[in-house]
């Protein structure tokens, strides 16, 4: 003789359970839940960086990068190897990684 649990008619749609007590602020204009936190408004200036941006900071970075392997295999640059052309080479490289950190 096995019952059958009844299923109740309630309806749950899952997720996580609110009281009422603590209903999340609404705003009159907007149905967002607001915190307490104030977020000011993004300045119309701070927009995306020209198309152009990218593919210089990334040409700063591969002449960098060549010009520290070629002063060590060629003898094409005056007076290779020389110290000079890593440190330029590397700096280079920093440069155009730091520039890449402001792309938007």
């Amino acid at each position: 003789m096995a019952t059958k649990n009844k299923k109740s008619s309630k309806k749950s749609s899952g997720g996580r359970a609110q009281s009422n007590s603590a209903s999340p602020k609404k705003s009159s204009a907007t149905t967002s839940i607001q915190s307490g936190r104030y977020t000011p408004k993004t300045p119309k200036s701070y927009g995306k960086s020209p198309r152009w941006y990218a593919p210089i900071c990334l040409a700063i970075i591969v002449l960098s990068l060549l010009t520290i392997i070629i002063n060590y295999t060629a003898s094409i640059l005056p007076g290779s190897p020389s110290n000079w052309y890593l440190i330029g080479g590397v700096i280079g490289m920093a440069a155009g990684l730091m520039a890449l950190m402001n792309y938007k």
